[in-house]
């Protein structure tokens, strides 16, 4: 219903509407359809958000089915709407790219130390930023990566608190590729992975 509404009416999208539409697209599993509206789409080369997106999907290929070209893409769109949105000081905008490229540091480089940088980045940023859902994932993702297990806990008991079940999945996901990739066990019985599991998936 979503595409239906709002694909013949793409070029007076503002940026909800975009964003409603390329999330529309990928739910019907036409995820190439949704990349070329946003690289095509002028907003999206220029708005710090849109470019997020646009490394998301390209993140979520490469957990799908790992290829150098779709990590390389996610790891140039997020660098550079965090430099974006570091010039703008725009605090939000930064924790969202830079726990994304920790989390890229580490699932796809594993470069702990690039892992650790980037996520002390996000944390630092998220003191300027009121509390919801994704600020206390990315408190609890950034904590993970710290290996500050007992505070990411905590943190994503919180995220989980008020979320819905797509934000719920998607915090699921990178909270076990990243602690997976990190510890290098996908054990089910291992303590995190069962705590991750609980929260997020029952």
């Amino acid at each position: 219903m979503v595409v239906k509404q709002l694909l013949p009416r793409i070029d007076a999208l503002d940026k909800n509407g975009l964003k409603r539409l390329v999330f529309s697209l990928e739910g019907l599993d036409r995820r190439e359809e949704a990349l070329k509206i946003l690289n095509e789409h002028p907003g999206a080369q220029e708005d710090t958000d849109l470019m997020g997106i646009i490394g998301g999907r390209y993140k979520r290929a490469y957990l799908k089915f790992p290829s150098e070209s779709d990590g390389d893409a996610a790891f140039v769109y997020y660098d550079l709407a965090l430099e974006k949105s570091t010039a703008a000081k725009n605090y939000g905008q930064i924790y969202y790219h830079a726990i994304n490229l920790a989390f890229l540091s580490i699932v796809i480089e594993n470069d702990k130390e690039k892992m650790r940088a980037y996520a002390q980045q996000a944390l630092d940023a998220t003191e300027q930023c009121e509390d919801d859902p994704w600020k206390n994932a990315t408190v609890a993702e950034a904590n993970l990566y710290l290996r500050n297990f007992d505070k990411a806990k905590k943190f994503y008991i919180k995220a989980a608190e008020k979320s819905g079940i797509r934000e719920k999945i998607s915090m699921h996901l990178n909270a076990y590729a990243g602690y997976t990739s990190i510890m290098q066990t996908d054990n089910p019985k291992d303590d995190f992975i069962v705590f991750l599991k609980d929260q997020f998936l029952s």
